[in-house]
């Protein structure tokens, strides 16, 4: 966010002190980083936004007369009246269509307008023609180059070590819910960033317990963590433990791949039980995953089912 934003207006846009900048979606993390740069260099910053992320323009300090929806068109109107008409200087744009004529309109005496959206790129010449000293320039940051984005990260540093920029706000997703992240990114319901999380993996060195270890799922889920996983330290916790028919081949086979395994004789729902088992685990391989795979059955003809069953 920080070195798109960066690229733009130092690189690209050059923006100096006393100019003036519109930022579109000024509360995404692109734009909450251009705003803070700008505001850093010097400029003037207009920026737009839907209506219910106003407050967060507002926190990072451009007032009523700087801000505007991302909705409509009524930014153009609304920032050529703050500025008498001069518009502004420098345009960041992540919009399209009809949006792109509006702001290309707001550069009336020339300017730089820098897109970073993919959806409606244009011919720099067109544009030339039909805005007189605008200079339109489409860009992605890995065109800067490998050294230029290094520089571009230590000065960005600096500016963060100085308490100039400020971190943005990240919302985090698990990775296993990617689909929600997107669905929420594709609405721009959000504000900052949005970061896909990856869980922890599970530490060799630890100790995994799993409830109803010794039965047709637990039993899966065991060999899974010892030849796919690595681990080497499992709990297999059941109600009959060690008499479950099977356990002892299911201990026998994970040993052989090379891991520690306990059986022990626990139910699961009994909490003074599983507080035992819990607090013989050695302190030198920690309870570091718990894989739950105990269960009830109640079986039933259809017929015979109920709500309450079903539950």
């Amino acid at each position: 966010m920080f070195l798109t934003a960066y690229y733009a207006l130092v690189d690209l846009g050059g923006v100096r002190r006393e100019e003036s900048v519109l930022v579109h979606a000024a509360a995404g993390g692109v734009g909450m980083a251009a705003v803070q740069l700008a505001r850093h260099l010097g400029a003037e910053v207009f920026g737009t936004a839907s209506p219910g992320k106003w407050d967060t323009l507002r926190a990072s300090g451009l007032d009523e007369a700087h801000i505007a929806s991302s909705r409509d068109l009524e930014f153009e109107e609304r920032f050529l009246a703050a500025t008498g008409g001069r518009g502004v200087d420098v345009v960041l744009d992540s919009l399209a269509r009809e949006f792109v004529d509006a702001s290309l309109r707001l550069l009336p005496r020339g300017g730089r307008f820098l897109e970073m959206g993919k959806t409606d790129v244009r011919e720099p010449e067109k544009v030339a023609a039909d805005h007189e000293g605008v200079a339109y320039r489409a860009f992605d940051l890995w065109e800067a180059g490998h050294d230029r984005i290094g520089e571009m990260l230590g000065e960005l540093v600096a500016l963060f070590e100085a308490g100039v920029l400020r971190p943005l706000p990240v919302a985090t997703w698990d990775v296993r819910r990617a689909p929600e992240a997107f669905r929420f990114l594709s609405q721009a319901r959000h504000v900052g960033k949005v970061v896909l999380t990856v869980p922890a993996p599970l530490d060799p060195a630890g100790t995994v317990l799993v409830t109803g270890g010794t039965g047709g799922l637990g039993a899966l889920v065991a060999r899974h963590l010892v030849t796919e996983r690595g681990m080497r330290h499992l709990v297999l916790a059941s109600r009959r433990g060690e008499q479950t028919p099977g356990a002892a081949e299911l201990a026998q086979e994970l040993r052989a791949a090379g891991a520690e395994v306990t059986l022990a004789a626990c139910d699961a729902a009994d909490r003074d039980a599983l507080k035992g088992l819990l607090a013989g685990i050695p302190a030198d391989r920690p309870l570091t995953g718990v894989v739950h795979t105990a269960g009830v059955l109640d079986d039933g003809v259809i017929g015979s089912l109920t709500p309450d069953l079903d539950e």
